[in-house]
């Protein structure tokens, strides 16, 4: 799917100081608890939406886990022209959403993507 840029976020995010969970690093032999511990002990839920995220089988357990656990969900649409519907349409609902489609955007969106964190989860961790 979007492995580079989920590597280039959590790595800014983990320079900015903030802690990240992320499946490469803290997936366990159990896949369904690893989830729900990463998504239950979250801040907020950074929801890297496309196509392929929607059709993700894993991708929709964690998000709608997000969900169910009231973590807030910042939706960042990784596949240029994507339009969110079904169920990851509705995680959408109004959420302002970040563009991460262009690579020579990234330091862009992220600036304005760390504004969003920094204000539900103001204190580094």
């Amino acid at each position: 799917m979007h492995h580079v840029l989920s590597l280039q976020l959590r790595d800014r995010l983990v320079q900015e100081g903030y802690k990240t969970w992320f499946d490469d690093d803290n997936m366990g032999s159990d896949i369904l608890q690893s989830m729900s511990e990463g998504v239950e002990g979250a801040h907020v839920f950074l929801m890297l939406a496309s196509q392929s995220y929607k059709e993700s089988k894993n991708c929709r357990t964690e998000a709608v886990g997000a969900y169910k656990y009231d973590v807030p969900i910042i939706p960042l649409v990784v596949e240029a022209g994507y339009k969110a519907n079904g169920w990851l349409g509705l995680l959408f609902g109004m959420k302002r959403y970040h563009k991460f489609h262009n690579d020579a955007d990234f330091d862009t969106s992220f600036v304005t993507l760390l504004k969003d964190v920094k204000s539900i989860v103001p204190k580094k961790e």
